[in-house]
């Protein structure tokens, strides 16, 4: 992405926070939204914690003294639910998948070094092989999807769309061929298509003590059937934005198999 888009995309973002953090002020004091949000947090957004999963990592790789992780749409490792932040707290591995040449390529760079972890240039999806992944013109971004009304519903125009051919593979397959042998944490930004990655784990096998996926965009019935799946395997549930955070009720206390 040029610079000029670069800047323009980061003041877009900034113009849509700032209207919704008007929006809900202005709706809080004409008594149109209720909310146990205590009005200054309100306010400072920034002052509130953006990632309830890194301090829940955290809490594991304390008790456990290791913890291992696959976060998949990484981009270029620069994201506020970054988990590599974790690394010089101990005994971390992870493993990075990412599809756009272009962030893999970042996350080569600012990661050549760092053994514990496995960088992976592929999206996720059912079976081993390739697929059609769609992106603004101008390049790589946060918005790439295998569904091209993802980009529609964030304002890219039709024209502006381009098609371009990605690896894939299954989870399962993945976390065989990097040689994990037990998930702590698997987190999933996948514009869209978070439950179809999911569903190509094998839950009984890895049962990862917390799970977070972006679930704005599921379809409601998919995501209940996912949520009551899940809730079958012991997991209870915190929603944190446009987040679904499911964590395993014995965590903090799971030891390394």
């Amino acid at each position: 992405m040029s610079a000029r888009r670069t800047k323009w995309h980061h003041h877009l973002l900034g113009t849509v926070d700032e209207r919704r953090r008007w929006r809900d002020i202005v709706l809080r004091r004409l008594g149109l939204a209720r909310s146990n949000v205590p009005m200054e947090l309100v306010r400072r957004r920034d002052w509130q914690q953006p990632n309830v999963v890194r301090a829940l990592a955290a809490d594991i790789l304390l008790s456990q003294g290791t913890l291992s992780f696959v976060q998949v749409g990484a981009f270029d490792g620069t994201s506020e639910d970054d988990l590599t932040r974790l690394l010089p707290m101990g005994q971390v591995h992870g493993v990075l998948v990412e599809p756009q040449p272009e962030p893999f390529a970042e996350l080569e760079s600012r990661f050549a070094d760092e053994h514990r972890l496995h960088l992976v240039n592929a999206a996720i999806a059912a079976e081993r092989g390739e697929r059609e992944m769609f992106r603004p013109r101008w390049g790589a971004s946060r918005l790439a999807s295998f569904d091209r009304e993802n980009l529609l519903r964030h304002g890219v125009a039709a024209a502006d769309i381009e098609c371009h051919r990605v690896p894939c593979l299954p989870l399962d397959l993945l976390l065989r061929e990097t040689g994990l042998s037990q998930l702590d944490v698997l987190q999933i930004d996948a514009e869209g298509h978070d439950l179809a990655v999911l569903a190509t784990l094998d839950l009984d096998r890895w049962k990862p003590s917390i799970v977070r996926l972006e679930y704005l965009h599921t379809e409601p019935r998919e995501l209940d059937r996912c949520i009551a799946q899940l809730a079958e395997q012991g997991y209870q549930f915190l929603v944190q934005n446009r987040d679904l955070v499911a964590v395993q009720a014995n965590s903090t206390s799971r030891q390394a198999a």
